[in-house]
C-alpha cells in the first residue's frame, strides 16, 4: 500500500520495493526458506 504514496514521489523507491521483493520470493523458492539469509546482507 505504502508504494502507492511513496511512488509519484519516489519512483526509485518503489523499485527498490518491487526489486525486493522479488528478490525475497525468488531467494526463498530457490534457497527452500532455509532460514540462511546471508546472501541478502552479503
Amino acid at each position: 500500500m505504502a508504494q502507492f504514496v511513496v511512488g509519484p514521489l519516489f519512483p526509485f523507491a518503489r523499485v527498490v520495493l518491487v526489486v525486493a521483493s522479488a528478490w525475497v520470493i525468488l531467494g526463498g523458492l530457490t534457497n527452500g526458506w532455509s532460514g540462511d539469509r546471508s546472501e541478502f546482507y552479503g
